[in-house]
């Protein structure tokens, strides 16, 4: 900073950039998962429930867990969708073959 800036408070204010405050939204943008699993670590941590780390924590595998099943899910029906294109273009052209002899 200049010693200009220095000597007027205000304007060396203005230039800095202000601490963001955090609201209640950008805690909301954590998840559902998030808040359980934390909700679960207090409960274990104060002996509520006798769970296994495993499902402690089990809140945010279960969530990865799920949309790889859905991607999965996918890949498999895109991939079986285009065998039956296959198969059903090799079927008309068998068929095609035949009608002509």
């Amino acid at each position: 900073m200049s010693e200009k800036c220095c000597q007027n408070k205000k304007d060396c204010c203005k230039n800095q950039p202000q601490p963001q405050q955090q609201n209640l939204n950008d805690y909301m943008k954590l998840g559902f998962s998030f808040w359980l699993t934390l909700v679960f670590v207090g409960l274990k941590l104060f002996g509520a429930i006798d769970w296994s780390w495993l499902w402690v924590l089990s809140p945010l595998w279960i969530g990865y867990g799920f949309i790889f099943v859905l991607i999965m899910s996918y890949v498999f029906l895109s991939a079986l969708t285009r065998q039956t294109a296959r198969l059903k273009f090799k079927i008309t052209k068998k068929q095609k073959e035949k009608a002509e002899d």
